[in-house]
């Protein structure tokens, strides 16, 4: 993604009046500002995350490797605020449960070359 559309999809993370939904917030933001893949997304559990030392800890799908990583603030709200609001459950309800954040894993239909345009030094 350029800088670009960075700043573009951030302007509609805080736009409160966005037609985004709270699901697909925080879908963005754990992929956006914590570089979590989208299949790690889906099979995040309530469990996973730390709120007491704000982080989110999970086995990667893709490398079967613990990882363990600092979740920011603003991510933290948005999941809480989808637990809450969207979902209307007290998160104490969501224990031994997956968040739900994607409904299924995205499937592209062409092969993508992604790197293709980045400067080779």
């Amino acid at each position: 993604m350029t800088e670009t559309e960075i700043a573009q999809l951030n302007e509609k993370l805080q736009d409160e009046d966005s037609v985004l939904s709270l699901r697909k917030k925080a879908m963005i933001l754990l992929g956006l500002k914590m570089g979590l893949r989208s299949f790690d997304i889906v099979y995040l559990k309530y469990e996973d995350i730390d709120w007491k030392n704000s982080s989110i800890r999970f086995i990667q799908s893709k490398t079967e490797v613990e990882i363990n990583l600092p979740m920011p603030a603003e991510v933290g709200n948005a999941i809480y605020r989808y637990i809450t609001q969207e979902r209307h459950t007290k998160p104490r309800e969501f224990e031994g449960r997956a968040l739900k954040v994607l409904r299924r894993i995205p499937i592209f239909k062409e092969k993508h070359n992604f790197t293709s345009s980045l400067p080779i030094n």
